[in-house]
């Protein structure tokens, strides 16, 4: 029996292509995947403009973790770590505060900046925002190389009715990239399953192809 060789050889490169193009799409998904949503904004209750009158109190706040850019760390020629959201710093803090009319999962944060310098890129809301999470983020760069960053935040409780209570302080800061996060350790880099998925499998023709012969 004899196999065509210009046949068998363009079949095997048809997969091999088809390969090439679903490797390089699932890594391009995987990349783009990272998004986050905006901090929802506090809405006042007019029922509750009529009646109430009494501030809250003071919140209670907590620096959650703090996340800083990172450089992509390439492991071969095919695969790499890189991802859509390397470049991105994120604060995020734990609100909480108490009133004699709003429930605790309805008050609003008013988020001001009390001292320092906020990172390069990073803006505070401008408005009340309505939770018990603020999520800060930025463009921090896609490096290794961070620097330091250190700001006071004054952050107060507003109910449904608009009142404002008293601020509460909290310093956020980070050292930079010389000793890490100052919260939180860092994830280590990963290559997205799918991609290296892809990358095994292209490996794998290309190991078996090999110029048809004439039997």
């Amino acid at each position: 029996m004899h196999r065509h060789p210009i046949r068998s050889s363009l079949a095997r490169l048809g997969a091999l292509g088809i390969a090439l193009s679903v490797g390089f799409f699932v890594a391009t998904e995987v990349a783009s995947a990272c998004s986050f949503a905006p901090n929802p904004a506090h809405t006042l209750d007019a029922n509750a403009q009529a009646t109430d009158t009494a501030v809250p109190a003071a919140p209670t706040l907590t620096v959650v973790r703090i996340v800083r850019g990172k450089g992509p760390q390439r492991e071969s020629f095919c695969s790499s770590s890189a991802s859509s959201c390397d470049d991105l710093g994120q604060i995020e803090l734990q609100m909480a505060a108490t009133d004699d009319q709003t429930p605790a999962t309805s008050m609003g944060f008013r988020i001001e900046l009390s001292g320092g310098a906020l990172p390069s890129g990073l803006t505070l809301p401008d408005y009340s925002v309505r939770g018990s999470r603020l999520l800060l983020v930025w463009i921090d760069g896609a490096s290794d190389d961070q620097e330091a960053f250190s700001f006071v935040l004054a952050i107060s409780a507003v109910d449904l009715a608009g009142n404002v209570g008293p601020a509460t302080t909290i310093q956020v800061s980070d050292p930079g990239s010389d000793s890490g996060c100052s919260i939180g350790a860092r994830s280590p880099l990963r290559t997205p399953w799918p991609t290296t998925i892809a990358t095994l499998f292209i490996g794998f023709l290309l190991r078996r192809w090999r110029p048809a012969r004439r039997e």
